[in-house]
């Protein structure tokens, strides 16, 4: 529950100030314009001048690959893609009659957005002390168009949750200290509505580090996939960690826009869920945006207005992905892959009201920690023909913080007819998402299987289950 979790956000603050201390006094590096040690995770950020940090390479190095206290190091410059970036886009989402009436606003939810910018928090569009605003020492410190406009999609006076609490952080370098103050202030879900300057589509440290907040503080973190055209289509980190929501754009028919990122050569499958994200309207300021970077917000403030609604989704991110994949509409003509996504579309469009068919109904699964190929689920139901049933499982990766510490356990789905014929699976190897989803053609009963195929990556791992009924089509 949320005070479990804060008593235990509190007690991994202590542990980890008192350790990332000890082991800042062996590192000696020097000539570093800044250093900040993290609160929540084992990482400490030295910030270089560009000139100061090459005429003093080969030192650092040195120091740092003598020191028995690092793991890893990772090298990361402050460029980052700002990508330019409601009434239709909430249609598509399914969720235009709550966007019209007005039964959920996020209120009582806490947003972080997480930009290369600052929200301006005397935006119009705001309510008053709706925003605050991290202000750090940065060179670049300023209010972004782009991150107010994010911020706006998401809570503004005309935004998807227009009642949540907005907390803005200056992204620059690594994102560490910008998450900590988000942490401090009890954030629920962040956004990030940005990506690498030249993704290569491979896991890298900013996905690892996500990766571990996720799995460890139990938030929700929801990323762009980025907005690369031609035929690179390459993924941006942080939206690669696979305890991250990567979102891309969509069309009301379910199919990518030609600008939307898919391809990975490494990390979790992207994009896991698409959201309206052409030519989108921001009434209130005037102005409208195109790019996964809306989509990502649209996203975004859709879990706010779910988790206003079922407070538990607010410590259960594993739950949030079962529900948003389970939930979605997937065009039936697309061709799926062994974890039961698309490769361009993932789980397909965000469907609001699919969301809350498929989290009244789930479950949450014990393992057989040690025991391998052992079937830990199994459940029978009567199906009834010509529907599309669809069935997810999620849960989260483990890391400690590094790319090479990623551990991912193992699950497959079996869906048998009664006749015990299989009548569809899901075998992903590198994934932490199962999905089935299956054209019924006869009326029956139905047995689910759930399989724990390799060693159990954490302890008390939280496996959340759902199971949801597709339409055909969407109206829009």
């Amino acid at each position: 529950n949320v005070e479990d979790q804060e008593e235990y956000r509190d007690e991994a603050k202590e542990y980890y100030q008192k350790l990332n201390k000890k082991y800042l006094s062996s590192i000696n590096l020097t000539n570093y314009k800044s250093v900040y040690i993290s609160k929540y995770a084992p990482y400490i950020e030295y910030v270089y001048e560009t000139d100061k940090y090459y005429s003093n390479q080969s030192n650092i190095y040195n120091l740092i690959n003598r020191n028995d206290y690092i793991q890893e190091a990772y090298i990361k410059n402050t460029k980052f893609q700002k990508v330019e970036q409601t009434h239709n886009a909430m249609k598509i989402a399914g969720a235009y009659e709550q966007y019209q009436n007005g039964y959920y606003s996020g209120s009582g939810i806490k947003v972080g957005i997480l930009e290369p910018g600052l929200v301006d928090p005397n935006a119009s569009c705001f309510s008053p002390y709706q925003v605050e605003t991290h202000i750090q020492d940065a060179p670049l410190e300023s209010i972004q168009n782009h991150s107010t406009y994010m911020a706006a999609y998401i809570g503004g006076v005309d935004g998807v949750a227009s009642n949540v609490k907005i907390y803005s952080s200056y992204l620059w370098g690594t994102p560490t200290e910008e998450i900590d103050w988000l942490l401090d202030n009890g954030v629920n879900v962040i956004n990030m509505s940005y990506g690498d300057v030249e993704p290569t589509g491979y896991y890298e440290s900013d996905s690892a580090y996500c990766d571990m907040i996720v799995n460890q503080y139990k938030i929700t973190m929801v990323g762009a996939v980025g907005n690369v055209g031609g035929s690179t289509k390459l993924v941006s980190n942080p939206a690669l960690a696979y305890n991250v929501i990567g979102v891309g754009s969509g069309n009301e028919e379910g199919y990518p826009d030609y600008f939307s990122s898919y391809i990975e050569h490494s990390g979790g499958p992207k994009p896991t869920i698409l959201a309206k994200g052409s030519s989108v309207a921001l009434r209130s300021l005037g102005v409208g945006n195109s790019g996964t970077s809306v989509s990502c917000a649209i996203v975004t403030g859709i879990i706010a207005l779910l988790m206003e609604e079922f407070t538990e989704l607010k410590t259960r991110p594993e739950l949030v992905f079962s529900s948003l994949v389970s939930g979605a509409y997937q065009s039936s003509d697309m061709i799926l892959m062994d974890n039961g996504l698309n490769e361009g579309t993932g789980a397909g469009l965000i469907r609001y009201d699919g969301f809350r068919f498929a989290i009244r109904g789930y479950e949450y699964l014990s393992t057989n920690i040690g025991v391998l190929q052992t079937v830990i689920y199994t459940r029978t139901m009567e199906l009834s023909a010509n529907e599309i049933f669809k069935v997810c499982l999620a849960w989260t990766a483990y890391t400690n913080g590094s790319v090479s510490s990623l551990k991912l356990t193992n699950y497959d789905l079996y869906l048998y007819d009664e006749n015990n014929n299989l009548v569809a699976s899901s075998c992903s190897t590198d994934s932490n998402i199962e999905l089935i989803q299956v054209f019924i053609d006869h009326d029956g009963i139905y047995t689910l299987k759930i399989k724990e195929v390799t060693f159990v990556a954490k302890l008390n791992e939280k496996i959340a289950l759902t199971f949801s009924l597709m339409p055909d089509r969407i109206d829009i």
